[in-house]
């Protein structure tokens, strides 16, 4: 389980982070100007993005924002979340059918 790192912004703080690709970035209140690679995205409450990294990303707060980030999940965390989102439908079909069912 990855920790979540907790930040508070005043308006038009910025932050920059490097290395962070994976990482998933969630607005618990205010506004949050993120810029990665060339794109600028706003946040709002409840929004939630995972970064694409790139060399650098700078956080800039519209208003007095309260965000979190979680650190990516290792290689091995990815595939076994990946494995549990694809067979989740395949296995309750099998193990979920009437006796009666013929497969």
């Amino acid at each position: 389980m990855q920790t979540a790192r907790h930040y508070h912004l005043r308006p038009n703080q910025v932050l920059a982070f490097q290395g962070v690709a994976g990482q998933r970035l969630t607005v618990q209140a205010g506004m949050l100007w993120v810029s990665e690679a060339g794109h600028d995205t706003v946040l709002k409450a409840g929004d939630s993005v995972r970064l694409q990294g790139g060399d650098k990303v700078v956080l800039e707060a519209v208003l007095h924002t309260t965000f979190s980030h979680v650190p990516a999940a290792s290689w091995w965390g990815r595939l076994v979340s990946r494995l549990k989102t694809s067979l989740r439908k395949p296995l309750a079909r099998l193990f979920l059918r009437a006796p009666w069912e013929v497969a």
